[in-house]
C-alpha cells in the first residue's frame, strides 16, 4: 500500500456510502502497521479501511500510476508505449505480449485470454 494510490470499495467493504456508493473512487492518503489505510474519497469524505487487518480487505487500487510505478523497458503490445506507467497487464496465452491499462480496458487485445495485473516491475501477477 502506498500513500496515492486510487482505490475503489472491495469485497469486504463496511462503511456503507461513505466512499459516495459503489464505483466511486478515493485516493490513500496513509496507511498504518495495523494493516489500515485511511482514504479521501472524491466525495470529501474519510475512512479507515481494512487492507488486511483481521483477514479483511476493504480496498481494491483501480491505478497506481500517481505513485510513480513504471515498468522498465516493457512496450504495449498495442499503442506500444515504451516504459509503461500503472498497471501492466500480461497475456497468459501469448508469449512475451503486455498490455497498458488504458489499452487492456478497452479491449486492444483477446480478453478471452486470460491476464496477470503487475503491479510493480518485480510482481509475479
Amino acid at each position: 500500500m502506498a500513500a496515492g494510490l486510487r482505490v475503489m470499495r472491495g469485497s469486504d467493504w463496511l462503511s456503507d456510502d461513505a466512499d459516495g456508493g459503489e464505483g466511486h473512487l478515493g485516493t490513500v492518503v496513509s496507511y498504518w502497521e495495523d494493516e489500515t489505510a485511511e482514504v479521501i474519497w472524491d466525495n470529501g469524505k474519510k475512512t479507515l479501511s481494512s487492507i488486511g487487518k483481521d483477514s479483511k480487505y476493504e480496498l481494491r487500487v483501480v491505478d497506481n500510476a500517481p505513485v510513480g510505478i513504471r515498468h522498465q523497458n516493457i512496450v504495449c503490445g498495442s499503442c506500444e508505449e515504451v516504459n509503461m506507467i500503472g498497471m501492466r497487464w500480461s497475456c497468459d496465452k501469448c508469449t512475451d505480449y503486455d498490455l497498458c491499462s488504458l489499452c487492456y480496458f478497452t479491449g486492444k487485445h483477446d480478453l478471452s485470454h486470460e491476464f496477470k495485473r503487475r503491479d510493480t516491475g518485480q510482481s509475479t501477477g
